[in-house]
């Protein structure tokens, strides 16, 4: 439930806890793993600028493609942050083909319909180092997170499909950064794992 707090004509709107249906874990690990996402956005949103890395996922930045960048993060932590996530995990709503670690319909926030590989993935401070021996699709429960909620339309309405080629992996968002600049950043996967790559695992030591 959302709370409240009341006083000359305002109203302040605290965060509240994830709500997971039929998950194999428990509520507080679900929100843990999402307070984690957002502070991963947090940190790429800082992190936004003409960088190696911001060329690796995206090209070389156009006029507006630094701030659009930064809007979107800056949308995926607040949201976490006032939003009440819902988990469905198992429910007869849940459809996973093989390979899918959880979904949206991007009409729907804050719903995250979870597929039982999700809770195989990798928390974010296990992480490979050095960074360089991340494989291609390496991403963690935390990157999920981001990259599923970057989806829904009053965040960010990113999507999964450049012109009908889906982008999935870091060496197609590389690509299609190379052949088209800017093109990625609605890419949901390139905007998972640019806040991945930005991250050190150590900055979320405690969380």
């Amino acid at each position: 439930m959302r709370k409240f707090l009341t006083g000359f004509g305002f109203f302040v709107l605290l965060p509240v806890s994830a709500v997971a249906q039929n998950c194999p874990v428990e509520d507080d690990d679900l929100h843990d793993i999402a307070d984690r996402a957002r502070v991963m956005a947090s940190i790429a949103e800082a992190a936004v600028e003409d960088s190696v890395i911001y060329r690796r996922y995206f090209g070389p930045p156009g006029d507006q493609d630094l701030a659009q960048l930064s809007s979107t993060y800056a949308a995926i932590s607040s949201h976490l942050l006032i939003g009440i996530v819902n988990y469905e995990c198992n429910s007869p709503a849940t459809s996973c083909d093989q390979g899918d670690f959880a979904y949206v319909f991007n009409d729907e926030p804050y719903t995250l319909y979870i597929c039982p590989d999700f809770f195989s993935l990798p928390q974010h401070t296990d992480i490979p180092v050095p960074p360089a021996t991340i494989d291609d699709r390496w991403g963690g429960q935390e990157g999920t997170i981001i990259h599923e909620m970057s989806h829904f339309e009053n965040v960010a309405s990113t999507v999964d499909k450049h012109k009908g080629r889906k982008i999935y992996g870091r060496s197609e968002c590389e690509q299609l950064a190379e052949d088209v600049p800017g093109s990625t950043l609605k890419i949901a996967d390139c905007v998972q794992y640019f806040a991945e790559d930005v991250t050190a695992p150590i900055l979320l030591d405690g969380l």
